[in-house]
Formats: C-alpha cells, sequence, structure tokens
C-alpha cells in the first residue's frame, strides 16, 4: 500500500513510520528537514522535503498514494496554533486533487469536555484543559471541518494522556468518549491502531478514542 506521511519526525511519528517499513508499505514521509532524521535507509521510504503549510511542497507527492495519515502536532508548545486546522484543510484540498480518499489523522481524548472521564479527572478539568486550551482550540476547529467532509474516508483518533511504554497488554476503544477510567495510552498502542486503520472500515467518519 501507498502511504503520504505527515508528522514522521514525532514520537509517535516515528513508531508509525517503522511499522509502516517494516509491514513493507510503500512511504513518502513530508518532513522539513530530511537530511536531519535519524532513520535508516530503505528501499520502501522517500523523504521529501515539505511543509503542511505549503501544499506546493507535496502536491506532487500525493499523486499515486492510497492513503495519507497526518500524525501533526505542536511538540511540546502551548502556544495558539493552526496545524491541526489549516493543515488539515491543506492536506484534504491536495488529497482531492490528487484523488486520495482516505485520511488518517489524531486531535486528542480531551478534546471533549463532557467526557465523563475528564469530569471526573480534577487534573484535566482544572489544569490540562486549561494548559493545553490553545492546542485543543485548534483541534475543534479542524473536527468541525471533518464533521462537514463526507467525500474523504477519514478516522479521527483521540488518544487519551500519552506514555511512552506499554504498561497493559490491552488497549480499549470507545467512539466519542474515552472508555471508563481509561485516562493514558502509550504511543506503541497508538501506533498499532494507526496502522490496523489502514484496511479497516469501522471507523471511517468516526472519532475513536483509545485508553487502557
Amino acid at each position: 500500500m501507498k502511504v503520504l506521511l505527515f508528522g514522521a519526525t514525532s514520537p509517535t511519528g516515528q513508531l508509525v513510520l517503522q511499522n509502516l517499513i517494516n509491514a513493507g508499505h510503500e512511504v513518502t514521509a513530508l518532513v522539513r528537514n530530511p537530511e536531519k532524521m535519524q532513520f535508516p535507509k530503505t528501499s520502501n521510504l522517500e523523504l521529501v522535503k515539505g511543509d503542511v503549510f505549503n501544499p506546493k511542497t507535496y502536491m506532487q507527492i500525493m499523486k499515486g498514494n492510497e492513503i495519507v495519515i497526518s500524525i501533526l502536532g505542536t511538540g511540546k508548545s502551548t502556544k495558539p496554533t493552526t496545524i491541526f486546522s489549516e493543515g488539515g484543510n491543506n492536506i484534504l484540498a491536495a488529497m482531492r486533487q490528487a484523488n486520495v480518499s482516505k485520511l488518517i489523522t489524531i486531535t486528542s481524548g480531551g478534546i471533549k469536555v463532557d467526557d465523563p472521564v475528564i469530569q471526573n479527572s480534577f487534573f484535566y478539568k482544572y489544569i490540562g484543559l486549561w494548559w493545553l486550551r490553545n492546542i485543543y482550540k485548534d483541534m475543534k476547529r479542524w473536527e468541525s471541518i471533518l464533521d462537514q467532509t463526507i467525500d474523504i474516508q477519514w478516522i479521527c483518533i483521540r488518544p487519551t494522556y500519552l506514555v511512552d511504554k506499554a504498561d497493559k497488554p490491552t488497549y480499549r476503544v470507545q467512539e466519542k468518549f474515552a472508555p471508563e477510567k481509561g485516562w493514558r495510552i502509550s504511543r506503541v498502542d497508538l501506533a498499532d491502531f494507526i496502522i490496523k486503520q489502514l484496511t479497516e472500515t469501522r471507523f471511517v467518519h468516526k472519532k475513536p478514542v483509545l485508553a487502557y
């Protein structure tokens, strides 16, 4: 399967990239600085210099792909951003021009303030939601764009609090809200779930939440 990956340099993006390569998919990864990316050279990976805010840098490479995966985010920054909404909208426009029909993207389980898990968590309710307010604001803009998108088979994954190592053998998935008492998920398991969505259709036009 031919996949175009945005956000390959992030911790989760690197795991997704490795899983794609290991599974034998043909991957094109759009990165700002290909020369700085520490990743073993392989025949089924092409690194292309580009920026999601500049569609001209990826319009041509979009053609011929079957699926787009976006793991774009702000890293440790909590400043106002449009990387989800503007960046995502640019990706959708490029996909339409290139006739690519499936998108896998991520926001966050913390985006829904009425989620019972968040309502029962002092940290999320009184600290997390305020600290990440700028990020969540743009994630909501992106999800609103997706809600109005019917011509693209999008899947918007909402991971809960991300940790580096899996501490449980299995994870749970639930639409819209986090599974009961579920507040964390490892990047390894998030990457695993993302890869599974390449061929699954259960969550098309839906927003599954992942947690242990």
